[in-house]
Order: structure tokens, then sequence, then C-alpha cells
């Protein structure tokens, strides 16, 4: 009983270092968005990581989220869902002149044009 009081009022505490590894190294292994974005894009990372208040990389959220749909083959993926993909990576959309945009980010043109020519 008093094992499952301390369980409740504590949980189970920090994983060892071995699983926290191994728990890391399976996320980085199987994020395919971050898979897609060094393939297809270029970030300002010290922009995205705040280490900068401008940034020159832009790009439009239709034009990202398009490709992103081509790159996962899926094209009832929702909006929703590729926002918090892309706030998850702190990519800001921001609204600029009746279009969104995402900051710290350029789609990689001559890949983009090279993966559509291969289709």
């Amino acid at each position: 009983m008093k094992g499952s009081i301390e369980y409740f009022k504590n949980g189970l505490g920090e994983p060892p270092e071995g699983i926290k590894k191994a728990t890391d190294g399976y996320m980085v292994d199987n994020d395919s968005f971050q898979e897609f974005l060094d393939e297809y894009c270029e970030l300002d990372s010290d922009y995205i990581k705040g280490n900068r208040v401008e940034t020159n990389y832009s790009e439009n959220f239709t034009q990202m989220f398009d490709l992103y749909k081509e790159y996962v083959k899926n094209k009832n993926i929702k909006r929703i869902i590729f926002t918090d993909l892309m706030e998850s990576k702190h990519i800001k959309k921001v609204k600029r002149k009746q279009l969104y945009i995402y900051l710290g980010i350029k789609i990689r043109i001559i890949d983009y044009e090279q993966k559509n020519l291969e289709k």
C-alpha cells in the first residue's frame, strides 16, 4: 500500500540514463518531419533559437504545406498538424500582407525543383 501511495504521489521518477539516451536516439532516428526539413529546407538556426531577432529566411505557408504533403504522400494531412510540427521545431508563423509565412526557414530551390522533375 505504501508503495502505491508513493507512486501516485511522485510517479516513477526519472528514468535511468541509459533509457533516456535510447529514447532520445529513437526519437531522432524516427523524426520524419526533421528528415523533411533536412532534405528540403534551410534553417536560420540562430534566429530560430532566439540568438538573433532578424532573419532573411522566410517562406510562404502554403508552399511549405504543399511541399510537406508531397513529401509524406498524404494529401489529407490537416493544416493544424503541419502547423504543430513547425511549432515543435520553434519555427514561427506570422501574417504579412494577407499571407501567412514562416520565419527562419526557406525551401532549397534546387532540391525542390529536382524532386519535382523526378516524378
